[in-house]
């Protein structure tokens, strides 16, 4: 996993580290996650991702197309799963 500081909003990849404690100082900010292609498969978490700011800076997770998902208050944790719908569409799902 990996610790930082988020002052802008971030860009997900399926090659970056799957645990994030992430300290957001900054109002508004998003992480996008990466397209849930057919060749990752389903399942996960593929990220777990703890909101670690002690103020009220909360994070909106959207998926590739920039539509929110969820939102990880502070002090929250989401873990984000692919899932199929049976018809090969695969959608992102955060359980947290």
């Amino acid at each position: 996993g990996r610790a930082e500081t988020l002052t802008s909003s971030v860009t997900l990849a399926f090659s970056d580290y799957r645990v994030r404690l992430w300290t957001v100082n900054t109002a508004s900010l998003s992480a996008y996650l990466p397209a849930p292609s057919a060749q990752i498969g389903t399942g996960g978490p593929f990220f777990t991702i703890k909101n670690a700011s002690g103020s009220m800076q909360s994070l909106t997770l959207r998926d590739d197309a920039g539509s929110s998902i969820a939102t990880i208050a502070a002090g929250g944790l989401a873990r984000c799963f692919i899932l199929d719908d049976g018809s090969a569409n695969r959608t992102w799902t955060v359980i947290g």
